[in-house]
């Protein structure tokens, strides 16, 4: 069986600034007049802190995500006027609290916005930047970015990178807050990364692969859905507008030797039209090299063995039908002679001469 598996690049719709959306439901809650704005994702399973350990009234509270849940609240502050009376106002806070309901982050004057945290890491927003920041409170990667997917953030615990957005292009950042590649992408797709260890990227509508270095091992010059990327022998199949196939390996190398082994690989493993294929394609593209004389003797050797295969099977098929064929007239006439008898027994003496003749056909 080839393993092989289509890259596909979806557009930025999966990606986006934070605060706008998250998750699957949204419940969103802007106090506008202080320009403070929260996401808070809201699902069929919403655990929350139990109880606050503050004084705090008008709060909203986000779902518990890695210990931590995201809060926007007033509290009452008194000031004592010239005259001796006292003024009370609401003031705004917002941040973190834990599973006890204490608070743990203070984002107060420092984040306009906040998300759930996820896989350790949450992205905040102020003056329309947006960053990320650890369950410390840390601020990991800057705030001066105009979007990070929260799809990806999932990758900056478990891999140490995730997506950015400069205007309306695409980069990657680690989780110390360097860009390993500048935003330079219409779409950058992550997926990929955490099974294969690469990053399948658009450009100007064309589709290519890189590494985390961005150094590129699929040219981007490809339809989005006409490179896939095949496990079993660890090579990138792109196909060009014309048909032709590409083979890369994850080097971005094209080297008919690694094709021609790999189509070996495919053989053995009883794939043989997957090696045929990739024999026919090292002979078109690589005439000259002893890899393609190697496969066309290949191919002539599989062409003799099929041949031979083929004999050897329609050979026995004759056999079988020449048997079967002797078997059933040998029936036919065991048939005949016993229905001769049984009519012969009747004419000389009637009484039970039957015979079963048919079980004999």
């Amino acid at each position: 069986m080839v393993h092989s598996q289509i890259l596909k690049n979806y557009p930025p719709a999966h990606v986006h600034s934070p605060i706008h959306t998250l998750g699957r439901r949204v419940l969103a809650t802007a106090l506008l007049a202080v320009g403070c704005m929260m996401a808070f994702s809201v699902s069929a399973k919403c655990e929350k802190p139990k109880k606050l350990q503050m004084s705090v009234h008008n709060e909203r509270i986000g779902c518990l995500s890695d210990g931590l849940a995201p809060i926007i609240y007033t509290e009452l502050n008194g000031m004592k006027n010239p005259d001796g009376s006292v003024s009370v106002k609401d003031v705004v806070r917002l941040g973190y609290v834990n599973e006890s309901g204490k608070l743990v982050i203070d984002a107060t004057d420092k984040y306009s916005g906040l998300n759930d945290f996820n896989g350790g890491y949450a992205i905040v927003a102020m003056n329309d930047k947006v960053g990320v920041i650890d369950k410390s409170g840390k601020e990991v990667i800057p705030l001066k970015y105009d979007g990070i997917s929260n799809n990806d953030l999932g990758h900056l615990y478990e891999n140490g990178i995730t997506s950015v957005k400069v205007g309306q292009k695409w980069g990657v950042v680690d989780k110390n807050g360097n860009e390993i590649i500048y935003p330079k992408y219409d779409i950058i797709n992550l997926v990929y990364f955490r099974e294969y260890g690469f990053i399948s990227v658009m450009a100007s509508q064309k589709a290519g692969i890189v590494n985390k270095e961005d150094k590129v091992i699929v040219p981007i010059q490809f339809q989005d859905g006409k490179i896939d990327y095949n496990k079993f022998d660890g090579l990138f199949r792109a196909t060009s507008d014309s048909g032709t196939i590409y083979y890369f390996d994850m080097n971005g190398k094209e080297d008919p030797q690694i094709i021609y082994l790999a189509a070996g690989k495919h053989e053995r493993n009883g794939e043989s039209s997957e090696a045929t294929k990739m024999y026919e394609n090292l002979i078109e593209r690589f005439p000259s090299s002893q890899w393609a004389v190697k496969a066309n003797d290949q191919l002539n050797a599989d062409r003799r063995q099929k041949a031979a295969n083929d004999a050897a099977r329609d050979a026995a098929n004759q056999a079988r039908d020449a048997a079967n064929q002797a078997n059933a007239q040998a029936g036919e006439r065991a048939y005949n002679a016993c229905v001769i008898e049984m009519r012969a027994c009747m004419d000389r003496r009637g009484g039970n001469c039957w015979r079963d003749c048919n079980s004999l056909r």
